[in-house]
This record gives structure tokens, C-alpha cells and sequence, in this order.
């Protein structure tokens, strides 16, 4: 199993082979970081940005991006 298919095992939360943006999100922190800065749009436009097809998940050459 390759790095990066492990990483996705572990935002793949209902082992469909896919990670949706609740999924990724979920698994992420609230939005702040460390300097109270809210990031939770930049993990969505990253998100989306990767979801190529536009199906609104992601599967592992997605993810990769």
C-alpha cells in the first residue's frame, strides 16, 4: 500500500474509496490554527479544486492533487 492510499484510508471514513469534503473536513481541525487564523475556506477551495470530475468526492488521483 502506497503513502499516500494509507493517508486516504484515513479520511475514507465510510471505506467507500472515496473521500467526501465532510469526510475531509471532518477529519481536519475546526478551521484555526495555531494564530487563530480561520482556514476553513482554503480546505474547501483546496477540496474542490482537487475534486476534477466535479462529482464532489475524491478519489485517489484526486486526492493525490
Amino acid at each position: 500500500m502506497s503513502p499516500s492510499q494509507r493517508e486516504m484510508d484515513i479520511y475514507d471514513k465510510n471505506r467507500d474509496g472515496f473521500v467526501s469534503f465532510y469526510e475531509y473536513s471532518e477529519d481536519a481541525s475546526d478551521g484555526d490554527d495555531s494564530l487563530g487564523y480561520d482556514m476553513s475556506w482554503w480546505k474547501e477551495e483546496h477540496f474542490s479544486a482537487s475534486d476534477v470530475d466535479g462529482n464532489g468526492l475524491l478519489n485517489l488521483a484526486e486526492f493525490n492533487e
